[in-house]
């Protein structure tokens, strides 16, 4: 019934707010009790989340659209600037324990994004062509199974990313080039070829 509910009132949404409105004037009282009554019962945090879903839904400048967001931005540059550090001036502790908290649920991801930008910026420094993502590494995990590409164990959450040929003799970035390797290996085969190594690992 509530499906049935759902579609009719998407397919006549005008007819059920006219009648809703109707009904609201015929008896306004009734309607703004069992509002409050609602209001009541939900935490405040719900209330202000609704207020917000409502918002986004009927603002026709359609503030998650994000052309519209960096327009704004170049527009107001001054005083979102100073909206923001007053925020955080306000909330600084609040702003804390979020990221701490982000921290804590992300270490992975924040991992992988931290050695993700030190190898961007040796391959710059190395004239390196190509990228990879924080996905293409997840994927190598996977791939390789936790273990470690040169010596096969297993490496944990301390993994290195080794470029198969090194970048200062010519690699690639991409992740083509890419295998995860346990610290010791990493170090240990540091610039040399794939055939330069696999002597040492034997």
């Amino acid at each position: 019934m509530r499906e049935y509910a759902r579609r009719y009132r998407e397919r006549h949404r005008d007819r059920v707010l006219a009648r809703e409105r109707e009904l609201y004037s015929l008896n306004p009282d009734k309607y703004r009790e069992k509002s409050r009554r609602v209001r009541q019962e939900r935490s405040p945090e719900y209330a202000k989340t609704l207020r917000r879903i409502q918002y986004l839904k009927n603002d026709k400048r359609n503030p998650r659209n994000k052309e519209y967001q960096k327009a704004y931005r170049q527009r107001h540059h001054e005083s979102v600037l100073a909206s923001q550090r007053a925020y955080a001036e306000k909330n600084r502790e609040k702003i804390r324990e979020r990221n701490r908290r982000y921290r804590s649920n992300n270490a992975e991801k924040l991992q992988s994004l931290v050695k993700r930008a030190k190898h961007a910026r040796r391959a710059r420094e190395a004239s390196a062509a190509g990228k990879f993502t924080v996905e293409d590494i997840r994927k190598l995990n996977t791939r390789q199974r936790g273990c470690c590409y040169w010596c096969q164990v297993n490496y944990g959450k301390t993994y290195h990313i080794d470029h198969v040929w090194p970048l200062v003799r010519g690699g690639s970035n991409g992740p083509e080039n890419l295998v995860l390797a346990c610290p010791t290996c990493n170090v240990r085969k540091n610039a040399k070829t794939p055939l330069e190594f696999a002597g040492r690992v034997l």
